[in-house]
């Protein structure tokens, strides 16, 4: 059996074994490199409560980039690690200003 045969067959498997996989649709980019800040050591319910919480009381990336630290931290609390999620949020986001 050739490479692509196997790589055919193992592909099959997954997909009987676990169903076809459902993607989200794409976020624009900098709201998906947050969430997937976000996303780390939490479930996509935790990670999504913190999201909608920091785009709710922050409406742009600018005021979340120059908020206090305590007040993003707060934010996206239910998404765990918020110490140092939020710190690391808010310099991405300087990051990329720069």
């Amino acid at each position: 059996m050739q490479a692509a045969e196997r790589t055919l067959a193992v592909h099959q498997r997954l997909l009987e074994f676990y169903g076809y996989p459902e993607w989200r649709n794409p976020l624009p980019a900098v709201d998906e490199l947050v969430s997937t800040i976000l996303s780390q050591n939490t479930n996509d319910v935790n990670r999504d409560i913190a999201f909608d919480a920091l785009k709710e009381r922050f409406p742009t990336w600018e005021m979340v980039r120059d908020a206090d630290p305590q007040e993003v931290q707060d934010a996206i609390r239910p998404a765990g690690l918020a110490n140092q999620k939020g710190p690391r949020i808010q310099q991405v986001l300087r990051d990329i200003e720069a």
